[in-house]
């Protein structure tokens, strides 16, 4: 009766051991890019829409910088907390006032 050797057979196929987790790597740092830089008409536009959206309770399109990358997520204002330069959503994720790119009204 036959009997698999399993995963030993394609050992030599994976000779270069932690290869394929380098180029996964190298392939994610190319697509990182640089954090943009907001005009002071853009950082004022952020503000209303924020405004708007803390006194009208709608859910927010945000947008954020993270780790090279812009995020996308939906939510409504829970709290404003200008100290610490923190916007908590009520499902419970709080985001730095400064990572935040841009923000669009879901109306």
């Amino acid at each position: 009766m036959y009997e698999d050797r399993g995963i030993i057979k394609w050992a030599p196929f994976d000779s270069l051991a932690g290869l394929n987790d380098k180029i996964k790597d190298m392939i994610r740092n190319r697509l990182k890019r640089d954090k943009p830089v907001l005009s002071s008409d853009q950082l004022e536009y952020l503000d209303t829409t924020l405004e708007k959206a803390i006194t009208s309770n709608l859910e927010l399109n945000i947008h954020y910088y993270e780790g090279g990358f812009i995020k996308t997520l939906y939510g409504y204002v829970k709290k404003l907390d200008p100290i610490h330069r923190k916007l908590h959503l009520k499902n419970r994720i709080a985001l730095n006032l400064d990572d935040i790119i841009y923000l669009d009204l879901d109306v």
